[in-house]
């Protein structure tokens, strides 16, 4: 398995090499002395993946479920917490899915758009507001359609 990344790659590097180091950057894996995914995976991710920052949420993923297996221990003064690492990695998955500090949901050329729904009508005001704008799609039918007035029975 092979592990490259060389920073000038950003500005210089063209697909799926590109791609690879994106991710890499994306998700801190910059440090030749604490590699931690071979570029294999990389590129398997990538291919699997439909944005560069889909596939790095994907890679911080697969890190989680590696830190998740093993167990936190303590040699002399030394002390590894595993646990604190797979919680890291899930966190960087959802801060970059949802687009972190001032990035863009779904990554560039994914085309996603996080938006909150709207539920209109909930309210007899929300209700009337929406029946008054011209510029709202209007159901074809509604209650009381084919009322007319006088023909009510008792």
């Amino acid at each position: 398995m092979t592990w490259t990344y060389t920073p000038g790659w950003l500005l210089s590097a063209t697909g799926t090499t590109l791609s690879m180091v994106a991710v890499r950057t994306l998700i801190g894996d910059t440090d030749s002395t604490d590699q931690q995914l071979p570029d294999e995976t990389l590129y398997y991710v990538l291919s699997i993946e439909s944005t560069i920052t889909y596939a790095a949420a994907a890679a911080c993923d697969l890190l989680a479920g590696k830190y998740a297996r093993k167990v936190s221990t303590t040699i002399g003064e030394t002390s590894v917490a595993n646990e604190t690492l797979m919680k890291h990695y899930v966190d960087l998955a959802n801060r970059i899915r949802a687009g972190g500090a001032g990035g863009i949901p779904g990554g560039t050329g994914g085309g996603v758009i996080l938006a909150d729904a709207y539920v209109g009508g909930q309210s007899v005001a929300d209700k009337e507001a929406l029946d008054d704008d011209d510029d709202n799609n209007q159901p074809d039918f509604r209650i009381g359609q084919d009322d007319f007035p006088g023909n009510e029975s008792d």
